[in-house]
């Protein structure tokens, strides 16, 4: 890139961390990212929601090993399920994108 993203400012600044760097910012509250409000959460939610239905019934029509004509379909779709499964698990993005189908556990703690 021929110049930084945040213009003229420092990247800590757009941050919201301005001159107070590493463990100093954290007591300080600042650099947190805002919780999205419930109206605008419920709309991505949803939308997201649409794009795995576009995309299963997709592969409904196609077949399974069906590799989508369409990239922007599938990167749509990858995008969408990161966000339901980032959303309503808790989990980082690190931790989502390593999700492989049947590796799961089941764990009982104090009977839940």
């Amino acid at each position: 890139i021929q110049s930084y993203p945040w213009g003229n400012s420092t990247l800590w600044r757009i941050c919201g961390v301005a001159n107070i760097k590493g463990l100093g910012a954290a007591t300080k509250n600042v650099g947190r990212t805002d919780i999205i409000p419930h109206d605008e959460q419920s709309r991505i939610f949803n939308y997201c929601e649409s794009i795995v239905r576009e995309m299963k019934a997709e592969l409904a029509a196609n077949g399974i090993g069906y590799h989508p004509s369409d990239e922007r379909m599938a990167i749509r779709c990858r995008d969408a399920v990161l966000y339901i499964v980032s959303i309503t698990s808790g989990m980082r993005n690190d931790e989502a994108i390593g999700i492989e189908v049947g590796a799961w556990r089941k764990e009982l703690k104090n009977g839940v």
